[in-house]
């Protein structure tokens, strides 16, 4: 089975996911519309290396099935939850988490990869 299936099986939580970050020319960023996916979050502080082995801390790992882009945005809980905030802007709630880096592990017991997302939220500040 291994570890990768297991947490695979556990992605029973569910994200609210704003992806494809582009600069908006004003000093923020525009994101696609929201959409709910499943995974894990796993709170845990760690320091990671992103881009050109730049060191970041990173509060939570997010287990996932898709790939999601650096620069975007999970929140946990769906898009009717009260605390979300306006849903075209995920830094309007403190709750929303920026996608800082992923992973990706091969699957053992079919094809693709399990993604892990190491998200930084927005109330510890964007480092």
């Amino acid at each position: 089975m291994g570890a990768p299936y297991f947490i695979r099986k556990n992605l029973k939580q569910t994200l609210v996911y704003w992806g494809n970050p582009k600069d908006d020319g004003e000093g923020g960023y525009t994101f696609d519309e929201p959409v709910e996916i499943r995974g894990r979050c796993e709170y845990r502080t760690e320091i990671i290396r992103a881009g050109m082995n730049e060191e970041l801390v990173s509060r939570a790992r997010v287990y996932l099935e898709q790939p999601v882009d650096d620069g975007g945005y999970l929140f946990l809980g769906t898009l009717d939850d009260p605390n979300i905030g306006d849903t075209m802007r995920p830094d309007s709630t403190d709750e929303a988490m920026r996608i800082l880096s992923q992973d990706q592990v091969p699957r053992i017991s079919s094809p693709g990869f399990l993604y892990k997302a190491f998200v930084n939220a927005n109330k510890y500040g964007n480092n």
